[in-house]
């Protein structure tokens, strides 16, 4: 801040600081370019159909959305086109009983799920922050499709949600060698477990994550898993997020902003990531495919991933436990294995509700700010990151860095001259 005080003097100084985001801006923008046509000459190998569908299960995490935006997402789930020969089933999660905007829990039970039968289980499992936590499990259909929705007492927060359901998933395929529960009681395994094999499926291959708020394109799904087959190392595959025209219409000021920001991020960094170091560092929870595998479900990860901070951690892993939650599970993982890959599908498209008022806005403003912040420090830090990857990162920490530094020393300047 004293040296952007007077900037004149330190200017050949602050240059670096200045210019470093835009020169990695041209040289993404230029690197997709050239292999954009390497890739015309040289076109990548084909997905390999396997001899049987894979099976897969919907996750759906939800809080205070309304019955129309959760008939939305579920609807679109059932129009998906290309995977009637796959076993699949719906996995809903609500993040406890709320009585604000919309009670999501209430409408799955009384308005959307067909034929529904309800149980509760006491202490059905344990949740990330230790507490023991008594659910509601209601089984039934939605359009031909088997759903299970489990609806926590209390609220615990989408990450809360997914742990426990990848951890079901990853331990459903070992229920044949009796691994540890972990964090679910066996009451609660047992429910899930007899739910999925029901529905024909004896073990889950992909676990595709949607937001309450998102609607799938009908061809997003087989989309996904035709760019996953393309290698037995991808782990994750995420689409194109847009803005859904449908909620606030084609010229709002907040459709705009934020489709301009979601062409950006996915245009730019997504797409040189996929297609260059085959490491998406940010698979959205809005729209996902993750292989049910050790590596992204396993004990270990989770056990990581699930961090609950205590009294005594500082600001930043206070803030990498609690916000962007999905771009710290993908970050842990290319930590962790240096073998996986993830990519971003251009032809997949998921369509996302912008914000709907100014505080949601605001709210949405600090957890994508600071979420990527932490993520990329530590893309920055780590001897396993890629030097592309690791100039990326660090000019996006320099660049939050500069913003704050320029608007307090032009205050300073201001004071100082008066």
């Amino acid at each position: 801040m004293y040296m952007f005080s007077d900037y004149s003097r330190f200017f050949w100084y602050l240059l670096p600081f200045g210019i470093l985001r835009y020169l990695v801006d041209f040289v993404e923008i230029n690197l997709i370019i050239a292999f954009y046509f390497l890739r015309r000459f040289r076109p990548l190998a084909t997905a390999k159909v396997p001899a049987s569908p894979e099976s897969f299960v919907y996750l759906l995490c939800c809080y205070n959305e309304t019955y129309q935006e959760l008939m939305n997402s579920l609807n679109s789930l059932a129009e998906q086109k290309s995977v009637d020969g796959h076993n699949k089933a719906i996995i809903v999660v609500c993040d406890g009983r709320v009585s604000g905007r919309g009670r999501p829990g209430a409408h799955m039970k009384e308005e959307i799920i067909e034929r529904p039968s309800s149980s509760f289980l006491p202490q059905a499992y344990t949740s990330w922050d230790g507490t023991q936590m008594d659910s509601e499990v209601v089984k039934g259909e939605f359009r031909g499709l088997p759903i299970i929705c489990i609806t926590k007492n209390e609220n615990r927060g989408k990450r809360d949600g997914i742990i426990l359901v990848r951890s079901f998933l990853h331990k459903f395929n070992q229920r044949d060698s009796k691994p540890s529960l972990g964090m679910l009681s066996h009451k609660l395994f047992t429910e899930l477990a007899a739910f999925l094999e029901k529905a024909s499926i004896q073990s889950v291959d992909y676990a595709i994550g949607i937001d309450a708020d998102t609607r799938f394109d009908p061809e997003c799904v087989i989309n996904l898993i035709n760019t996953v087959r393309e290698g037995d190392q991808i782990i994750g595959v995420t689409a194109s997020i847009l803005v859904d025209p449908q909620t606030l219409g084609w010229f709002s000021i907040a459709y705009l902003y934020q489709n301009a920001e979601y062409m950006i991020g996915q245009h730019r960094r997504r797409l040189r990531q996929s297609i260059t170091t085959r490491r998406v560092t940010c698979l959205p929870g809005c729209c996902q495919l993750l292989r049910v595998t050790e590596k992204t479900c396993g004990d270990y990860i989770l056990g990581k991933f699930g961090y609950y901070p205590n009294d005594t951690d500082g600001l930043f892993r206070t803030v990498r436990s609690m916000m962007s939650e999905d771009r710290d599970h993908i970050c842990l993982v290319l930590s962790e294995y240096a073998d996986v890959q993830t990519r971003f599908c251009r032809s997949s498209r998921a369509y996302t509700s912008a914000p709907h008022s100014l505080s949601v806005f605001l709210s949405q403003r600090r957890r994508w700010t600071l979420g990527p912040l932490t993520s990329d420090t530590l893309l920055a830090s780590r001897v396993s990151t890629g030097w592309m990857e690791r100039i990326a990162a660090a000019s996006s920490v320099l660049r939050w860095l500069v913003n704050p530094a320029l608007f307090i020393s032009r205050f300073y300047r201001t004071y100082r001259c008066s």
